[in-house]
């Protein structure tokens, strides 16, 4: 079993998983995501996989990854309130007002 100081990487990881009898396809399958999720979590191409493989082996998540998954997730985002970028629409319309003032 892993100590509770130890640095994590790909392999230890894995192994870990196969140690604990089961394999990196059914921790996905058990979350409800795609069966490759936590093989991609291992080179940092997957959140859902990364969040699936830090549940089943109880490690918070930046600990398991130290460095990769740190930004927010985009829903969870809250918009720049000193820099609110008018959207398409907005500009579209400021486009034509000026056009049709000309």
């Amino acid at each position: 079993m892993a100590s509770p100081d130890e640095e994590w990487d790909r392999f230890k990881i894995r192994a870990e998983v196969h140690r604990r009898g089961s394999t990196l396809t059914e921790i996905a399958q058990q979350a409800g995501i795609a069966e490759s999720s936590c093989r991609m979590a291992l080179v940092g191409a997957s959140r859902a996989g990364a969040e699936a493989l830090s549940a089943f082996l109880d490690v918070p998540l930046p600990k398991l990854f130290p460095g990769l998954y740190l930004r927010a997730r985009p829903n969870q985002r809250k918009p720049n309130p000193k820099n609110p970028a008018p959207s398409r629409q907005k500009r579209k319309a400021a486009a034509s007002r000026e056009r049709a003032s000309a």
